[in-house]
């Protein structure tokens, strides 16, 4: 695939400062146990998949500060542990930031998300994550959605103003609920 920068099995590591743009599948990708890498002001637009993308045990990482435009599947993607992804603007994406299936004790934080075509930010089969003090706009279904055994998740003190589904939405089916999600203080 044509990813702008990839770490694989690397730790330890600063990413910064990078112009990544239009071609890429990918802005950044970290697999195969990168672990305690910082991820810090990079610019992301036109990916056609993610604009950064945390899998395979990557885990302890810090992804602040980045600018993400136009990637079209997710601004940022996460399915590991312990990731700190705080001061991020994205826009103009499918999904803003996704904890998807297996992500926990994750904090997502202060970061920007508008003009998402999807939800804002999704919690998917997902335990333990913190999803505070973020702002989400304009997105053309939910703000912040936590679906599919999701469990004792922390939603509170988010902004969310013109969301085309839900503010908060919390899905399950039977069998697959999310159980024992807290949300307080959100300002819809």
């Amino acid at each position: 695939s044509n990813v702008g920068i990839v770490l694989s099995a690397s730790s330890y590591n600063t990413v910064s400062n990078n112009k990544l743009q239009d071609g890429t599948t990918m802005g950044m990708q970290l697999q195969s146990s990168s672990n305690n890498n910082n991820i810090v002001d990079n610019q992301v637009h036109t990916a056609a998949d993610d604009g950064i993308r945390l899998q395979s045990t990557s885990n302890y990482n810090t992804v602040t500060g980045n600018q993400i435009t136009s990637a079209t599947a997710y601004g940022i993607y996460s399915s590991t542990v312990g990731n700190a992804i705080s001061g991020n603007s994205i826009s103009a994406s499918g999904i803003g930031i996704i904890l998807f299936t297996g992500s926990s004790d994750n904090s997502v934080t202060g970061n920007s998300v508008k003009n998402s075509t999807d939800d804002g930010i999704y919690v998917y089969n997902s335990v333990r994550n913190t999803v505070s003090g973020n702002t989400i706009l304009n997105t053309t279904d939910d703000g912040i959605a936590i679906d599919s055994e999701s469990h004792n998740n922390t939603v509170n003190s988010n902004t969310i103003d013109t969301a085309g589904g839900g503010g908060v939405f919390i899905i399950g089916i039977a069998g697959d609920e999310p159980t024992n999600n807290t949300v307080i203080g959100n300002s819809i």
